[in-house]
């Protein structure tokens, strides 16, 4: 065992993903996958409502058909509760972790649950404490309740009133505020949209369209608050950033992310905390999936996956080695490669 294993032994006992055996045998998996999951693992037809089931399922039958050498898990800058309405789609899928809000937080499928029905009974405080704290420690004491208080303190601050009916599908489960636009047309409102276990901040310029564009006006309120926001966060001690994650013609989104914490420091958590795994496949579609950009993780190779053609993401990712570029959403042939290249060598189980 490597200095890597020996430490995770210690910090990290008792993981569901070894079969019986002795630490470091060939039946532990030693490939760690790791994916977003919009337009990476989920190729939409129609975002958040129509999927490419045929894309889906080829993703499906590969990763069944490495069971047991992978270690299999999904990111998404989503929050818990909104990852669970995608549930239908990972059934089926051998699943043994998923990351929200952009690495904040991982949950463990200790008890290797089929995975729509591990995701339907997760709570949110059922994160993974290890690296909850980890996350504390870095941050200067980041959470996410904290934060949603936060918000409600500024938007109070700023004028917001809650809103007395839901915002039109597929917003009716957030809650909404409204309040005038400063230096606005008479009438103008801004619109925020909050979602309870996830730290970002939607902002919009009609309470029922949903596609009415957003005015300068609206932009520099939008603006304003998050920079408040973070601000009032900072003077407590807390390390983060409000950064604008979102910017459409009809919404903006503002993601408060703890500083040093990604999707790529959740990847580096992952491997110290399972000593068996020798490569890690990353997939992603956009420059927020920070986890393609390392070429190892604490040394262990990184062999990325590219989902789709977008410029920004060819050219940070040109010249590196171990990539596989496939259509969006088609995942299958890029696994396949690489697993085939790194599990090659393996001996069949006696």
């Amino acid at each position: 065992m490597d200095l890597k294993g020996f430490i995770s032994s210690f910090i990290f006992p008792g993981t569901s993903f070894r079969r019986p055996g002795p630490a470091g045998s060939p039946h532990d998996p030693s490939v760690l996958v790791f994916s977003d999951i919009d337009d990476t693992f989920v190729p939409w037809k129609s975002y958040n409502q129509v999927a490419d089931v045929d894309k889906l399922g080829r993703t499906k039958e590969t990763l069944n058909k490495y069971e047991g050498k992978t270690i299999n898990g999904l990111c998404s800058a989503r929050g818990l509760s909104q990852i669970q309405q995608l549930a239908p789609f990972f059934k089926g899928v051998p699943l043994q972790f998923i990351g929200t809000n952009g690495g904040q937080q991982v949950y463990i499928n200790s008890k290797d649950q089929p995975a729509e029905e591990w995701l339907a009974g997760l709570k949110v405080h059922e994160s993974d404490r290890a690296w909850d704290t980890e996350v504390s420690r870095r941050s200067g004491g980041f959470n996410t309740q904290l934060v949603m208080r936060a918000t409600q303190g500024v938007l109070k601050e700023f004028g917001f009133q809650r809103c007395a009916v839901p915002l039109p599908p597929p917003h009716h489960e957030r809650d909404a505020f409204v309040a005038p636009v400063p230096g606005g047309k008479k009438g103008e409102v801004a619109v925020v949209a909050l979602t309870k276990d996830q730290p970002t901040v939607m902002f919009r310029a009609d309470f029922k369209d949903v596609n009415k564009p957003m005015t300068a006006a609206h932009r520099d309120f939008a603006r304003k608050l998050a920079r408040n926001l973070e601000e009032r966060l900072t003077k407590q001690g807390v390390k983060l950033t409000a950064k604008q994650f979102v910017d459409r013609s009809c919404h903006q989104i503002y993601l408060i992310e703890p500083n040093n914490i990604s999707k790529e420091s959740l990847v580096s958590y992952l491997v110290r905390r399972y000593p068996s795994v020798q490569a890690v496949i990353t997939a992603g579609d956009n420059t927020n999936d920070t986890m393609l950009l390392p070429d190892s993780f604490l040394g262990v190779p990184n062999h990325r996956i590219v989902s789709g053609d977008r410029p920004e993401v060819a050219k940070i990712m040109e010249g590196q080695e171990n990539v596989e570029r496939v259509p969006f959403g088609e995942l299958s042939p890029g696994l396949d490669n690489h697993l085939t290249q790194l599990l090659s060598d393996e001996k069949p189980a006696d």
